[in-house]
Formats: C-alpha cells, sequence, structure tokens
C-alpha cells in the first residue's frame, strides 16, 4: 500500500470519480494509492472527455438560446399589434 505523500488533508472540488466511471468508463483508474488511514485505493481520472461534452453542450444552448430570443422578439411583436385599436371598430 502506497501513500500519497502529495495529497494534503483538505476539500478537493472535482467529478466524484464513481459518478464519472459511468459515463466515462475508460477515463477513470486505480492509482495504486491511498490516503492515510483508508483502505480504499484513491482513483485517477482524466477529465478532458467531460471537458470536451461540456463545449459541445454549451454551443448547443447558444444556438437553442438565440432561437428562443428569435421566438420571444415575435411574439412580442405579435402581442403589441393586438393592443392597437383596430381601424374598423364599430362606434
Amino acid at each position: 500500500m502506497e501513500l500519497h505523500p502529495d495529497l494534503e488533508d483538505e476539500i478537493y472540488y472535482n467529478y466524484l470519480a464513481q459518478e464519472f466511471s459511468e459515463v466515462f468508463p475508460q477515463s477513470v483508474k486505480n492509482s495504486g494509492q491511498y490516503l492515510k488511514g483508508d483502505s480504499k485505493e484513491l482513483l485517477q481520472m482524466d477529465s478532458y472527455n467531460a471537458q470536451v461534452v461540456t463545449v459541445k453542450a454549451v454551443q448547443e444552448l447558444i444556438l437553442e438560446n438565440r432561437s428562443l430570443e428569435k421566438k420571444v422578439e415575435e411574439l412580442a411583436a405579435e402581442i403589441e399589434k393586438l393592443k392597437q385599436p383596430t381601424t374598423n371598430s364599430r362606434k
């Protein structure tokens, strides 16, 4: 059992390797290292795959947002037309 000498006892923010491996199993491996007092082997992960997927998702959200903004503008214009008094209204 090899202890990881460079890991301090503090909070690290990252993906949960166990959950990450459900989506990207090829990106999570056993490290062969352990934290002092813990018998579970540390997992090592490569988060590059998540970065690629995230960039693609953001690109798709930008396109969807633009489409929705255009639709909102069209509906707002339609509402404004409906608010205008008709020229053929009865007296």
